[in-house]
């Protein structure tokens, strides 16, 4: 379904990015339609990683190690180990 949306923008950005639509070959409707969807686009990513950290975020100070652990001392052993 197609509506029709009304949006207030100071002449100078309307005027560029109508030269812009016209040198890409489309409407200045259709390229704030095409940005409207990379924005619900990102947004949906930018969710599905936050879930995805969530769980994560949930397990932090679950584990409880020795006060001389150095962790930088870890990460580089585990990388090592993972790629020698």
């Amino acid at each position: 379904m197609i509506a029709k949306l009304t949006l207030t923008v100071e002449k100078s950005v309307i005027d560029q990015a109508k030269i812009v639509a016209k040198a890409s070959g489309r409407s200045l409707s259709k390229m704030v339609e095409e940005y409207l969807i990379s924005l619900n686009r990102e947004s949906q990513i930018n969710q599905e990683n936050d879930d995805d950290l969530g769980g994560l975020l949930a397990l932090r100070g679950c584990i409880k190690l020795p006060e001389n652990v150095d962790i930088d001392d870890l990460r580089y052993q585990a990388i090592m180990e993972k790629h020698g």
